[in-house]
């Protein structure tokens, strides 16, 4: 198992306890405590870079302002909302108490899943601060979709 206690030194948390959590499907991730406190500190996916942690902070103060729950980046000892080490990128997130899960369960989940989106979206109706992007295309749909295609028809028989 990896060491994390720099990690965690690096956010004033010497001597925590971390429990790896090992649900979600994108970053490592441990559920940390420390006296009497709760985080969540994950190993972020290389394909994300460091800045888009200036995304998520605007993105979750204002729909924080705006009274929906969400995680929020908590900020290492330097000031930073995250931490290069040995060439990983890490950050720290205050503790929700919930459940994660990767897959729904009945139709009942799909439509709080569904009325949860909905907050989101009327949470960030007024957002307009310019949002660093270095995956562009990811959430453009129709282009997926359009590749999908087009991959179906030239492996049509795969």
């Amino acid at each position: 198992m990896q060491d994390l206690q720099p990690i965690l030194d690096d956010y004033g948390l010497a001597g925590a306890q971390a429990a790896r959590i090992d649900v979600g499907l994108i970053n490592a991730t441990w559920h940390v405590t420390h006296d009497g406190t709760s985080h969540v500190l994950q190993r972020v996916n290389p394909m994300f870079p460091a800045a888009i942690h200036d995304n998520i902070e605007a993105v979750t103060a204002h729909i924080s302002a705006k009274g929906l729950l969400t995680p929020r980046l908590v900020r290492s000892r330097g000031g930073a909302l995250c931490v290069v080490r040995d060439g990983a990128l890490w950050r720290l997130w205050n503790f929700i108490d919930g459940e994660t899960r990767n897959t729904l369960n009945n139709t009942a989940d799909a439509a709080e899943a569904g009325a949860l989106l909905a907050r989101f979206h009327r949470a960030l109706a007024d957002f307009g601060q310019p949002l660093v992007n270095a995956r562009l295309g990811v959430h453009d749909t129709a282009r997926h979709l359009r590749h999908l295609e087009d991959t179906l028809e030239r492996r049509h028989a795969h």
